[in-house]
This record gives C-alpha cells, structure tokens and sequence, in this order.
C-alpha cells in the first residue's frame, strides 16, 4: 500500500501521496531534479474523481502518467486515471465491484507497448478476493483473472511486473497452500 518512485529520461521523480491536496485525498507529484516540488494532480474524491492514490504513476512515450486511487469514484470503489502531459485528468474505469469487476486498486497500473494498463485489486472478482485487469487502449475492462483464494491466493496489495513476453507476475497477501500467500505468473 505504499507508493514508489518513476523517473522520467530527464531525471524527474514522480509519485502519489494518499493525503494531502485540494481536498486531502491524495495528490500526483513530481519533483524536478533541481529539488521543486509540482503537484500535478489534487484528487477531489466524491463520485467524480478518485481519492487516495496509491502505487508507482505508469507514464507512456507521450508523457501522459496513469495510476489507481484505492476509493471514491462513481461506486466508492477506487478508479483508474490519466493525468495528460498539459496537466488534465480523465477517469478511465470506476471500479464497481462484484463478480465482474475489481475493488480497491492498491498498486497503480503497467503498460505494455500498445498502451493497453494492468493492474490488480484488493478484493472484486468472482470470489471478491482480489482480481487481475487489463484496460484496453479504448477503455473496456477484462478481468483477466479472479482469485479463489485456496490454490493460488487472496488480496492483492502489491503491483504488478510483466516480462518480454507479456507475462504478469504478482503476489498475494494471504491464501495458497500455507495460508500466508503466493507468487503467481499469469499468462494473458
């Protein structure tokens, strides 16, 4: 549930805090490498915008950054969003919940090369123990795996890494064998 850096070809940080802003629900931010501090991003939660961003900004060759919030949104259950290089957000995908979607992204999103973002949630999916997503280039969510929690785990809370040949890997908190958890690999 913590949030990481990305730097950028010119050596800027970019991150999230889950508090503070406008509305002290979460702020994106960079930092340039002479030490000034940007906001670019103040959320303002309610059913319009997403609130406590959390995980490491996804930026792709445009500039363009994309990251989750863990709530708020149209179903208070967290969103995916797009803050463009001129500093506009939009809303990708309000989060709804149940057996056919996830809930409360606690990791931010990847990118492959053709601008398609994966992510996982907390809890959604058809067990509500956690999901894998994949949102398209024209913004239509697949759940692309739903966790059942015995076998191969339960509640998501780290991000996502994917290989060259666009395999996902990510663990889980609790569940598999043990009970404590799991590394998984899943193939799209």
């Amino acid at each position: 549930m913590y949030s990481s850096l990305y730097m950028d070809g010119k050596g800027n940080l970019y991150s999230v805090a889950s508090q503070g802003g406008t509305s002290g629900e979460g702020v994106l931010y960079k930092l340039s490498q002479n030490g000034k501090l940007t906001v670019l991003q103040s959320f303002a939660a309610g059913t319009m915008d997403g609130c406590y961003p959390y995980g490491t900004p996804a930026a792709d060759t445009k500039g363009n950054l994309y990251g989750t919030t863990a709530g708020c949104g149209s179903s208070n259950a967290g969103i995916v969003w797009k803050v463009s290089k001129n500093g506009t957000e939009s809303v990708l995908h309000n989060f709804a919940g149940g057996s056919s979607d996830g809930e409360y992204p606690l990791a931010g999103v990847i990118l492959d090369s053709k601008g398609n973002l994966y992510g996982d949630t907390q809890v959604g999916g058809a067990s509500n123990l956690g999901t894998v997503f994949e949102l398209n280039k024209k913004g239509a969510l697949t759940l692309l795996h739903s966790f059942p929690g015995s076998s191969d785990g339960k509640l998501l809370y780290d991000g996502l890494i994917r290989d060259a040949e666009g395999h996902l890997y990510g663990t889980t908190l609790n569940g598999g064998s043990g009970g404590y958890g799991t590394v998984w690999k899943l193939t799209p």
